[in-house]
C-alpha cells in the first residue's frame, strides 16, 4: 500500500502543465478539488486535455476524486499530477498515475524533493497572473451543452413550436444545472416563419444561449465536429429534439427535402467522437430512437414485438461516439408541452375559486402563461411562450409490445 493525495485545482502536472478545474462545491484549502475528467493543460503541447482516473472508493457526484496515485493526464506526456497540499490523504495499491511514460512518472530524485518542499505550508490559494498562458488558456475552455430542434410539418398551433419549445426547456435545464458552461440552440429552419425564428432568437438570448441555424444534416454534423474548437469547447450534453421514425432522426420528417435533413444508419459515422467529452451525453427525444426493427408491414407501426434494440440508431451512436446515449424505444409524446391535461383543468378552477386549491401563485403564473400562449397565437396563429415548454416529452403508448420509458444505451 501507497499514501496518495488528493488533487486541486492549481496543482501541476509532471510535464509541466497544470490541473485547471475543480469541483467548486468541494474544496481543499480554498481551491476545488479536482475529478476524473476536469481539465487539465500540458507543459509540452501547451493544449488542454482532460485527467483520467480517480480513486476507486472516493466519488463526488458520481465522478472519482483525482488522486495522485491514481490519475494522470490524457495528455501524449501521459504526467502525473503533483499533489500541493497534504492534508487529505488515501491508501491505494493501483499507483495508476505511475503508468505512464517513466520521464514523467513521480519516482526521479528530484520530483521527491519538490513535492516535500511544497508540504509546508498548504496555502489556500494558488495565484496566477492574468497574462498566464494557463489562465487564458481555461479562459477559453468550456465544454458546450446543445439542445437541437427540427423542422415541424404539423400545422396545428399547439404544434408548430413544439420541438423548439422543448429545446428552449432544455436551455432552462442547462442553465440550472451547469450555469458555467457554454449554451447553444441549434434549429432546422426550414417550416419555421420569421416570427417563429425570431421567438426563438429571443429565448435563447433569455437563457444566455447563442443559436445556430441550419438546413440540412449535414450541417448539424458540421457544427458538432467543427463549430467550436473542440479541444477547448467539447460537447458535454447534446439533446435533440425531433420527429423521429426507427434507425432514423427525422428532422425534416413529412417536409420535400427530409432526405437531407436526417440523421439516420448512413450518416451517424460521420460525426467525430473526439468532438465529446468523456463524461458526454446524448438525449434523444424524437419517436423510437431506441428501435432497430424498421416496420415491413403497416400492422408493425401500432404492434411491435421485436424491438432489435442493439441495431437501433441509439446503440450505434453509443458505439461509435463512446458515450452514454438516452433514448425512447416506442414512440416520444410531445402532448404535454404547453400544459397537461391536469393543469389546464386546473387552470380552470381558478377562475372559479378564490380558495386554496389551486394555489394562489400557481394560478397566477398559470394564468401569465396562457394569456402569453393565446396572444401568440392570436397575432402569428403558434403557440408559444418566452420560457420554453412547460413540461417535458414523456414516452408514449405505441407500439404496443415494446417497453414504454426512457431508456439508457450503453457503449458495446
Amino acid at each position: 500500500m501507497a499514501t496518495g493525495y488528493m488533487i486541486r485545482r492549481g496543482d501541476k502536472t509532471s510535464c509541466g502543465g497544470q490541473v485547471l478545474d475543480g469541483n467548486p462545491r468541494f474544496e481543499i484549502m480554498g481551491q476545488p478539488r479536482a475529478s476524473e475528467g476536469d481539465p487539465v493543460s500540458c507543459g509540452v503541447t501547451g493544449q488542454v486535455y482532460q485527467i483520467l482516473g480517480g480513486v476507486y472508493t472516493f466519488t463526488n457526484d458520481g465522478r472519482r476524486v483525482a488522486g495522485s496515485l491514481d490519475s494522470i493526464s490524457t495528455c501524449p506526456c501521459r504526467a502525473a499530477l503533483v499533489p500541493s497540499c497534504f492534508i487529505f490523504s488515501y491508501e491505494s495499491s493501483s499507483g495508476k498515475a505511475a503508468e505512464g511514460p517513466k520521464q514523467h512518472a513521480m519516482g526521479t530524485a528530484s520530483q521527491r524533493a519538490n513535492v516535500a518542499a511544497e508540504r509546508a505550508p498548504c496555502v489556500p490559494e494558488r495565484q496566477t497572473t492574468a497574462s498566464s498562458p494557463l489562465t487564458s488558456q481555461w479562459e477559453r475552455w468550456s465544454p458546450e451543452l446543445i439542445a437541437v430542434a427540427g423542422s415541424q410539418h404539423d400545422q396545428g398551433s399547439g404544434n408548430k413550436m413544439m420541438f423548439i419549445g422543448q429545446a428552449v426547456r432544455e436551455l432552462a435545464e442547462f442553465l440550472r444545472s451547469k450555469p458555467a458552461l457554454t449554451r447553444t440552440l441549434v434549429v432546422f429552419t426550414p417550416s419555421y416563419s420569421e416570427q417563429m425564428l425570431s421567438a426563438a432568437r429571443d429565448s435563447a438570448e433569455g437563457y444566455g444561449a447563442t443559436i445556430v441555424e441550419i438546413t440540412t444534416a449535414q450541417e448539424l454534423i458540421d457544427y458538432l465536429n467543427n463549430g467550436k474548437n473542440r479541444q477547448q469547447s467539447p460537447i458535454e450534453r447534446l439533446s435533440l429534439f425531433s420527429h423521429g421514425v426507427p434507425q432514423q432522426i427525422a428532422f425534416g420528417y413529412e417536409l420535400p427535402e427530409r432526405s437531407r435533413m436526417a440523421l439516420d444508419v448512413l450518416n451517424y459515422t460521420l460525426i467525430s467522437p473526439r468532438a465529446f467529452s468523456r463524461t458526454a451525453q446524448l438525449d434523444s427525444f424524437a419517436c423510437r430512437t431506441g428501435m432497430g426493427n424498421r416496420p415491413d408491414h403497416p400492422i408493425e407501426e401500432a404492434i411491435q414485438f421485436f424491438p432489435q434494440t442493439h441495431e437501433s440508431l441509439a446503440q450505434l451512436l453509443a458505439n461509435h461516439l463512446r458515450i452514454k446515449v438516452h433514448a425512447f424505444i416506442r414512440r416520444s409524446d410531445y402532448k404535454n408541452t404547453w400544459g397537461s391535461f391536469e393543469e389546464r383543468q386546473l387552470g380552470k378552477l381558478c377562475n372559479v375559486s378564490e380558495n386554496t386549491t389551486p394555489d394562489g401563485e400557481w394560478c397566477r403564473d398559470w394564468a401569465s402563461m396562457a394569456k402569453e400562449r393565446k396572444s401568440t397565437n392570436d397575432m402569428f396563429d403558434f403557440t408559444y411562450q418566452a420560457m420554453g415548454a412547460s413540461n417535458p416529452v414523456i414516452s408514449g403508448e405505441t407500439p404496443v409490445g415494446v417497453p414504454g420509458g426512457y431508456f439508457e444505451f450503453l457503449p458495446q
